[in-house]
C-alpha cells in the first residue's frame, strides 16, 4: 500500500534528523562575538547528540520499568518477555522489538513514554503485524508515576477532519464525510519522546496521509 511506504519513508527521515533538535537550548558564552564564528564550539558531534538524547528527559530506564509492570496476560504472546538488550536503546523512554517469522509475517511491538508536567508519564504501546500494509492488532495506554502503573483509555484516534484534505472536496461534501466516514486502521509511529505520527490508511473515498502531533507536556497537539 502506498501509504505504508510513505509512512516508512517519513519514519526513516525522522530517525535521521531526530537528534538535530537535541541541543537547541540557548547557550551563553563569555568569549564575545568571535564565539559566533566558531561552529565547533556550539555544534555537538553525532556521538554527543546521541548521548544527550539518551539522557533526555530522564536518566533511568522508565520504558523498561513500565514494561515490567504490565500484566503479562495483557501483552501479545510474542512480546511477553522482552529483554532490554532485545531493544535498540535510542532513549530511556522507548522499548521496541521486531520479529520476522517469514515473508510478509512481520511482528512489531513499540512502547513509548511521554513526560507529563506533574512528574508522571503517559505510556502507549502498539502491536502490529503484516508486510506492505501493517495492521494494529493490539494497543494500550497507561499512566505511570512513582512506581505505580494504571491502565487508561487509549485516546489516540484522529478525527476525520485530521484524516482528509478539505481542499479536495466542496464544503458540503467535506462536512458530510467528517460526519459519516470513520478512520480505519490508523498506524502509529512513536518517532521520539515528543512526537507522534499517525498514518491514515487510504480507502475508497479519502486519500490517506500522515498526521503529525507534538507532545505539549499534557497531551498531543496536531501540527498544522
Amino acid at each position: 500500500m502506498k501509504i505504508h511506504h510513505y509512512c516508512l519513508g517519513l519514519l526513516l527521515l525522522a530517525s535521521c534528523t531526530g537528534n538535530q533538535n537535541v541541543n537547541n537550548a540557548p547557550q551563553t558564552s563569555n568569549a564575545g562575538p568571535s564565539a559566533i564564528d566558531s561552529v565547533t564550539a556550539t555544534t555537538p558531534t553525532a556521538e554527543e547528540a546521541k548521548e544527550e538524547e539518551i539522557k533526555l528527559p530522564v536518566d533511568k530506564d522508565i520504558a523498561f520499568e513500565v514494561y515490567q509492570l504490565i500484566n503479562k496476560k495483557d501483552l501479545p504472546d510474542l512480546f511477553k518477555d522482552i529483554k532490554r538488550e532485545d531493544s535498540e536503546l535510542t532513549n530511556f523512554m522507548n522499548l521496541s522489538k521486531f520479529i520476522a517469522l517469514g515473508e510478509c509475517d512481520y511482528h512489531s511491538f513499540n512502547l513509548q513514554c511521554y513526560a507529563v508536567e506533574d512528574g508522571s508519564f503517559k505510556v502507549y504501546w502498539t502491536y502490529e503485524n503484516g508486510c506492505d500494509g501493517s495492521v494494529v492488532l493490539q494497543k494500550a495506554a497507561y499512566t505511570y508515576k512513582d512506581g505505580n502503573l494504571k491502565k487508561c483509555d487509549f485516546d489516540l484516534y484522529p478525527s476525520m477532519k485530521d484524516a482528509i484534505k478539505p481542499e479536495n472536496y466542496t464544503q458540503e461534501d467535506w462536512d458530510k464525510l467528517c460526519q459519516t466516514t470513520e478512520v480505519t486502521n490508523p498506524l502509529y509511529r512513536f518517532t521520539s519522546h515528543t512526537e507522534l505520527l499517525i498514518c491514515i490508511n487510504s480507502d475508497a473515498e479519502t486519500e490517506g496521509y500522515v498526521c503529525k502531533y507534538k507532545w505539549n507536556g499534557k497531551s498531543f497537539e496536531k501540527e498544522k
